[in-house]
């Protein structure tokens, strides 16, 4: 069904374009990316208001297709003034010509934008539907993942300020630090990769979305962020290459920002922990940042041991922790500090606020104690408020 519907937009978004001409067609095109940015803000705040379950899918549905099609309507309307003179210039062949292979692959994008934002939203139905589409896989295929990572940024463009995973933190480098060019393409790493997870969900009692990362821990488990799934009942975790699954949260802790998730039938295998690293040690952090494509990256230990962040200008809670000199972006929380032959030797939680190329990123010691429970954990808990 959702390739049927991808067929007849790609089809019908060239057909208009070789109708509309180039001109109207680029701005039509600027109206649908700034409904599709807009719709992405305004389904959390209509999921929440919609009280029945069974119509919150036609909530998302329709927020989307009303403000899409006006950006489209509206741009169309700015660029037929202005094809005027396109016509004028006896260019109306070209023009078409143009309009209609531009309008193909706008429209591809589009799609691409368009079922990747909905897929953050964290809907189960709505992201196993649109995993199953083979088409859309193959233009996510062809897209180039600096596109898509684009396109990620812009979606989150807006979360930033007051986010969880920006900190404050005692002893902080003041300056930004050098990040180490590490190899990221071993077998031990991309094997490791394998078992690292993407994160999504809607936390329904305040209307945001949430989107970042985790790793499997034991069969069925995964360790993320608790501040990913705070104020979310049912997490959706998607595996590389595979259809995305739902779970439930066993083990939530917002003091030490751990969760664990039970996902049943995880085709992921379990991730080998091992001992914290001492500082100047490299390390790979790996994740799905702006909850975009999977990306691994170099990262050196600047420090270890205990953090005190810093909340409304006091000192408050004390994490056993890494400073690293790292990239650390929204969608990483959650996501393991890998060792270089592929073994977990930490969680990411955060970035600096105030200087580049700081990350955080919880021990052996905070993770440890949570990780060997976890295969036991069965009951669902209390996600609490929306941000831990």
């Amino acid at each position: 069904m959702i390739d049927v519907i991808v067929v007849i937009v790609l089809i019908a978004g060239a057909v208009a374009g070789y109708r509309l001409g180039l001109v109207r067609s680029l701005l039509g095109l600027a109206g649908v990316i700034a409904g599709g940015v807009g719709a992405y803000f305004a389904i959390p705040p209509v999921v929440a208001w919609i009280s029945a379950p069974e119509w919150r899918i036609a909530g998302v549905i329709g927020t989307a297709f009303i403000l899409v099609t006006a950006g489209y309507l509206l741009g169309t309307t700015i660029g037929r003034a202005i094809g005027r003179g396109v016509a004028k210039a006896k260019l109306r062949f070209v023009d078409r010509t143009l309009g209609f292979v531009g309008s193909g692959v706008a429209a591809a994008l589009v799609v691409v934008t368009v079922a990747s934002g909905i897929s953050t939203l964290g809907v189960a139905p709505l992201t196993q539907a649109l995993a199953s589409s083979s088409i859309l896989r193959t233009i996510d295929g062809i897209v180039p993942p600096q596109v898509s990572t684009f396109l990620a940024q812009v979606r989150t463009a807006a979360v930033t300020d007051g986010a969880p995973w920006v900190i404050d933190a005692l002893g902080a480098p003041s300056t930004a630090p050098s990040i180490p060019t590490v190899s990221t393409d071993s077998p031990a790493l991309t094997a490791a990769a394998r078992s690292v997870v993407r994160i999504t969900g809607t936390a329904y009692a305040c209307g945001i979305t949430m989107s970042g990362s985790g790793f499997a821990v034991a069969p069925d488990r995964v360790i993320t962020n608790a501040h990913v799934v705070a104020g979310i009942s049912e997490p959706v975790v998607e595996v590389p290459g595979q259809s995305p699954r739902s779970g439930r949260i066993v083990y939530f802790d917002a003091a030490a920002d751990l969760a664990v998730i039970a996902v049943d039938g995880l085709p992921a295998d379990a991730l080998q922990l091992t001992d914290s690293l001492p500082p100047t040690s490299p390390a790979i952090v790996a994740g799905y940042p702006f909850g975009g494509p999977f990306s691994i990256a170099g990262a050196e230990v600047l420090a270890a041991g205990p953090l005190q962040l810093i909340s409304d200008g006091a000192v408050g809670t004390t994490r056993d922790a890494y400073t690293l000199a790292a990239d650390i972006e929204p969608g990483n929380s959650g996501g393991p500090l890998l060792t270089v032959d592929g073994q977990v030797a930490g969680v990411v939680f955060a970035k600096a606020s105030t200087v580049s190329n700081v990350g955080y990123a919880l021990t052996m010691e905070e993770l440890s104690p949570v990780a060997a429970q976890a295969p036991e954990l069965t009951a669902p808990v209390s996600t609490g408020a929306c941000s831990a």
